[in-house]
């Protein structure tokens, strides 16, 4: 019986602040949170628009929406590039991890020691959510990601840049070997193979903890060596590494920490640059 496996930084629950801008919508069969793009007036033109073509979708983590992170960051992304942004339920509406049982047990420094009570209060988190962890196990996940872009495309969307991160970040691989998705931004991700990767037919954007027990270093390097040997099937791709982080900063930065806050913002600018890279300027 296959299990999502997930490391103690992935149920660490840091919480942005501020408040959400969007509401939830359906899309196909999968409920979602949405932020429609800024409207503007075209010059010589007295209607307001949007661009209604290109989507930025964000994947969640292992808390789902109820922690409104993913909210948060498809908010800032809509403003900052003009599209819209959604962050899809990817557990139907049932998360494998509870924010607020795991925070008690988690550190979040690269190097830090984790005290016997910590590993052990994990554990029992871990141990009582099984149900849920199996119900939303990579298979499951995966094609829910897949479900998701196939359905914003036949809803008329032509570019759709997708950014995943923590245990979703193995199904937005999964999204990026599909024909919906343009580009693909991976910040670190959950457990992932080199075929997951020689799988990957758009650009990526690689965000990189220090410490990572699903995305290592060495793991790193080989992913970054697959790409650069490929002969057929090239894709534009880098890799950015943030000393002094953990896995799970991208999306859970403890703002407390300056290096993790800081390391949470150079993310978030780096995504957005790699999205208006790919994905081109709002016209």
């Amino acid at each position: 019986m296959a299990t999502v496996p997930l490391c103690e930084d992935c149920v660490n629950g840091y919480r942005l602040p501020g408040t959400p801008a969007g509401e939830m919508t359906s899309v196909g069969t999968q409920q979602a949170y949405f932020h429609a793009a800024p409207r503007v007036v075209k010059p010589n033109d007295s209607d307001e628009y949007n661009d209604a073509k290109t989507a930025i979708v964000i994947f969640t983590d292992a808390f789902g929406l109820p922690v409104e992170n993913p909210k948060l960051i498809a908010d800032l992304l809509s403003r900052k590039l003009g599209f819209d942004a959604y962050a899809p339920d990817m557990f139907n509406g049932y998360p494998p991890i509870d924010a607020n049982r795991l925070q008690p047990y988690i550190v979040d420094q690269p190097g830090a020691t984790r005290s016997i009570w910590q590993r052990l209060g994990w554990f029992w988190v871990i141990l009582t959510s099984i149900v849920g962890i199996f119900r939303n196990r990579p298979e499951v996940v995966r094609e829910r990601a897949v479900q998701f872009v196939r359905a914003l495309s036949e809803n008329g969307y032509t570019k759709i840049g997708i950014v995943g991160m923590d245990l979703v970040g193995c199904a937005c691989i999964e999204a990026a070997a599909s024909p919906y998705v343009t580009t693909a931004v991976i910040a670190h991700p959950g457990p992932i193979t080199l075929t997951d990767v020689e799988n990957i037919r758009v650009p990526v954007s690689w965000i990189c903890a220090q410490e990572d027990e699903f995305f290592p270093h060495q793991l790193r390097m080989e992913v970054e060596a697959a790409l650069r040997s490929r002969t057929d099937n090239k894709v534009d791709y880098e890799f950015v590494h943030y000393p002094g982080t953990t896995h799970g900063f991208a999306c859970r930065p403890n703002q407390g920490i300056p290096e993790n806050k800081k390391a949470y913002e150079d993310a978030i600018e780096q995504t957005a640059q790699w999205l208006e890279k790919s994905l081109g300027q709002r016209t």
